[in-house]
């Protein structure tokens, strides 16, 4: 637990609690832990790979990454999330055909998702 809390995670912004979750999950006791702000999903991964700190991603994202300098933590340890595609109602019916198709990648592409859709 020590390493966790000397490690600098990357984190997209203050609304990311995704470390500090999946820290919640893999460890007991209240972890704290410096973090450096970075909005960008791929500036993220760049980061990680250059050795800026630690962070969760997207495993679509990072798998191909993980042979090429990216290593897990705990490996086999994932830290799933519930994700949704949402459309407003005036623009839904316009993208009906697109929202299908979001809705049909997500579910054969993520793991141990049931990816639904929602419509606001």
């Amino acid at each position: 637990m020590t390493a966790v809390s000397a490690a600098p995670a990357l984190t997209f912004n203050q609304k990311d609690n995704l470390q500090k979750a999946w820290i919640g999950q893999n460890f007991e006791g209240k972890v704290r832990f410096p973090t450096h702000w970075l909005p960008s999903s791929q500036g993220l991964v760049a980061a990680c790979l250059s050795g800026m700190g630690w962070c969760l991603n997207p495993a679509l994202l990072v798998d191909p990454l993980i042979a090429g300098g990216l290593v897990e933590l705990l490996p086999g340890r994932f830290y799933d999330v519930p994700l949704y595609w949402q459309a407003g109602r005036p623009a839904s019916r316009a993208i009906d055909s697109v929202s299908a198709q979001v809705v049909q990648a997500a579910r054969r592409e993520l793991v141990g998702v049931g990816a639904e859709s929602a419509h606001s």
